[in-house]
């Protein structure tokens, strides 16, 4: 698999609502940390 958009970013996620683990996931799923 090649290089994802968000490889080497680092995500720091301070959620409380709903929608805010399914961002995080998105995130991670693009690469982020």
């Amino acid at each position: 698999m090649g290089e994802l958009p968000l490889d080497g970013v680092v995500v720091v996620s301070l959620e409380q609502a709903v929608a805010a683990p399914y961002a995080t996931r998105q995130l991670a799923d693009l690469g982020a940390r």
